[in-house]
């Protein structure tokens, strides 16, 4: 088997999103990350390069790209929810935000990650391993440094794909054979940098079922036509029956995108699903950005005192620990949810 290298680490470093100096003897872990939205690794680079955003990672990874955002000798902002409860912590670890395939599903909590970074965060993942002499124990979730639910694509059935992840990672440092367990997939010939297709598919280790097969074969995994059959007969799957759930799957994703979101219109508590602003009025623009630019996480709360619609939006209203009134954008009438009441 060819060696496999690390890809180099496009530079686009922040200018406001770090903390202190962290030396090399004091990184013990190693945190991985989903991004929880569609951008890619130069998006989310742009993103927190120059707005100051209270949060941050040191590495984005794409299929093309692996982009540093914060150096290694800074604190990133990426496990600070924590306040080191679990024993991790900005000062303490190194942070990897993965992006997601938004080919794969309908939202960000079913958007895997594509086959390209999934591979490159095993060598990412080695290569720091090594260069810090973190152990595979501390190679950890930011599940594991907050219980946030992140990755959250990869909760489903206990985690598994996160472990199948481990086990790779711990089969790639321990003897060099670089799999992919969850697509049945043994690296052969040496990646090209930036290329977007796996290297020859074996048969998997772990039997995957049709549904899951049907979102390879929709994102482009297994080929077209008669090569996508051989190899999926080859692999030992029902070409028929994948096709059935492959069909299945395209009406789904179409009937998500034409059906409205109900949105609740009542107050309560609300959890976001992703970034959002908070304004000092409710109305679109900067100028209702306040000052200090907060903005709630996914996975926030926030208890609303009112909820109205206006100008396409529905919003959210309540009262900041300072007094004063605050507004919050938690869906768009007819269409995309922000946040859900709990």
């Amino acid at each position: 088997m060819n060696k496999y290298e690390v890809r180099k680490f496009e530079q686009m470093l922040t200018k406001v999103n770090l903390g202190g100096w962290m030396s090399p003897d004091e990184v013990k872990y190693l945190v991985f990350h989903f991004v929880g939205a569609a951008g890619q690794a130069y998006d989310n680079a742009n993103y927190f390069k120059d707005t100051m955003r209270y949060a941050s990672a040191h590495l984005f990874l794409d299929p093309k790209y692996s982009v540093q955002v914060v150096p290694f000798n800074r604190d990133a902002w990426h496990v600070g929810d924590g306040r080191g409860k679990y024993g991790i912590s900005n000062q303490n670890a190194i942070g990897v935000e993965l992006c997601q395939d938004t080919s794969t599903g309908r939202n960000a909590w079913e958007w895997d990650f594509h086959p390209r970074t999934r591979l490159e965060a095993i060598l990412v993942f080695a290569h720091l391993m090594k260069k810090y002499k973190v152990p595979l124990s501390r190679v950890v979730r930011h599940y594991d440094a907050s219980r946030k639910s992140c990755p959250g694509n990869w909760m489903k059935n206990d985690w598994k794909k996160w472990k199948l992840w481990k086990k790779d990672l711990e089969l790639y440092v321990t003897t060099g054979k670089l799999v992919d367990s969850q697509r049945g997939i043994v690296y052969i010939d040496k990646p090209g940098v930036g290329g977007n297709k796996p290297s020859t598919p074996s048969t998997p280790n772990v039997k995957l079922t049709n549904r899951e097969v049907a979102k390879q074969v929709y994102r482009g995994d297994w080929g077209n036509g008669q090569e996508r059959k051989n190899r999926l007969t080859k692999a030992g799957y029902d070409y028929t029956a994948v096709q059935k759930e492959v069909a299945k799957y395209k009406e789904e994703l179409n009937a998500g995108n034409k059906k409205p979101v109900d949105i609740p219109k009542s107050v309560g508590i609300y959890k976001f699903n992703t970034k959002v602003w908070v304004r000092t009025e409710a109305f679109e623009g900067k100028d209702t950005i306040t000052k200090e630019g907060y903005m709630y996480d996914k996975d926030d709360t926030v208890s609303l005192e009112k909820v109205f619609e206006r100008d396409g939006w529905i919003w959210g209203q309540y009262t900041s620990y300072s007094g004063k009134q605050r507004f919050v954008k938690i869906g768009v009438i007819g269409g995309k949810q922000f946040a859900t009441k709990l």
